[in-house]
């Protein structure tokens, strides 16, 4: 799990979502050759698998300039590489079977360039309704567009990547302490590009007044997953 979100596990309750990342990952895991998993913070995830491809990568948030390490994960060694955040990944065209990406930022067209043919990109985000009941209670605006499944399983299409799996879900998450919220909100990056450290006094202090009166406080849990295959060379149109 991303290191910024593990922190929220004690801090919010949420729905389960209807799907199991675990098991859709684990669907594609057959016979490739090669994994990276983008910008999750650890290992923890890829140790839910009982096997994995011979080639394992990770891309960690830090200095491009830091040493390369490799971690010994089940049975692979993962080679653990580094960037600054901005998406760009340091390898090689056509490196991976798999691309794995969970409430990480991905440019398309690094997504496209690092997938091998018949490669496929599986991503879980956090949408763009998520808590916008929250921050309407606060007087907070957000910006939605495009953080949804169609919108961005639009722009794998126009890539040339093809859909084939996906789910979104509009769930419910419960707080119940006004700290709580205000941790959540500057740890959710969607939500942190909004935060406003001068939110009204006034307003915090109604919504802990409201959750102490009702015992907690629910708003939207918006979350999407999809999955992409780009194209075999024997699936991709001849040129005339």
């Amino acid at each position: 799990m991303n290191p910024q979100l593990s922190g929220l596990k004690n801090r919010v309750q949420e729905e389960p979502l209807p799907w199991d990342l675990r098991l859709i990952v684990k669907k594609f895991l057959h016979g490739k050759q090669s994994i990276l998993d983008m910008f999750a913070g650890n290992a923890d995830f890829l140790n839910c698998f009982p096997t994995l491809p011979p080639r394992v990568a990770f891309v960690d948030k830090l200095p491009v300039d830091a040493p390369e390490q490799v971690w010994n994960v089940k049975d692979a060694r993962v080679r653990v590489k580094h960037s600054n955040g901005d998406c760009l990944l340091p390898f090689p065209d056509a490196s991976f079977d798999l691309i794995l990406n969970r409430n990480g930022k991905y440019e398309i067209s690094e997504v496209c360039r690092s997938l091998a043919p018949g490669g496929v990109f599986i991503t879980q985000q956090i949408g763009g309704m998520n808590a916008l009941d929250l921050c309407a209670a606060l007087g907070m605006l957000i910006k939605i567009t495009g953080r949804n499944l169609v919108q961005n399983t639009a722009a794998f299409a126009r890539a040339g990547l093809c859909l084939v799996d996906c789910g979104e879900s509009m769930g419910k998450q419960r707080f119940y302490r006004i700290d709580d919220v205000l941790y959540y909100i500057k740890h959710i990056p969607l939500l942190t590009e909004c935060f406003n450290a001068n939110i009204s006094k006034q307003e915090l202090s109604v919504l802990e007044s409201v959750m102490e009166r009702q015992g907690y406080f629910d708003c939207i849990s918006h979350r999407y997953f999809l999955a992409v295959e780009k194209p075999s060379q024997q699936d991709r149109p001849h040129s005339l």
